[in-house]
């Protein structure tokens, strides 16, 4: 959780704001979802573009991010929500979700590998 709380202000700090602010605009954020999961559970708790297969919307995200490691941790966390997702929406059809983190996933790995090697 803290891992993700400096990411997210890390992530606005680049957009322009000051770390104080982006962590004040998170924490009702992060408060909210931390008591719905513990009210709720994960499962039960879950919305947002991957919970509703909404590939455009996770295409337009990952396009806003760095390529490499930010785009790697949210296809990653992408992939765990996707089973959060099947638990809470059996009879939906999460594989173009699915296509799109592997697709995702195989690019940006080789981008990181490649940036290795010529370094």
């Amino acid at each position: 959780v803290t891992a993700l709380a400096q990411q997210s202000i890390s992530m606005l700090t680049e957009c322009g704001f000051e770390p104080e602010t982006a962590r004040k605009v998170l924490t009702p954020i992060m408060c909210g979802n931390l008591s719905h999961v513990a009210e709720n559970g994960a499962v039960e708790s879950l919305t947002g573009p991957v919970e509703r297969c909404d590939t455009g919307t996770v295409k337009k995200h990952l396009e806003c991010l760095a390529k490499g490691e930010d785009r790697i941790l949210y296809t990653l966390l992408s992939r765990k929500l996707i089973k959060i997702a099947q638990k809470k929406n059996p009879k939906r059809d999460y594989s173009s979700m699915r296509k799109l983190c592997d697709e995702t996933l195989e690019k940006e790995y080789a981008s990181v590998k490649e940036g290795a090697c010529k370094q």
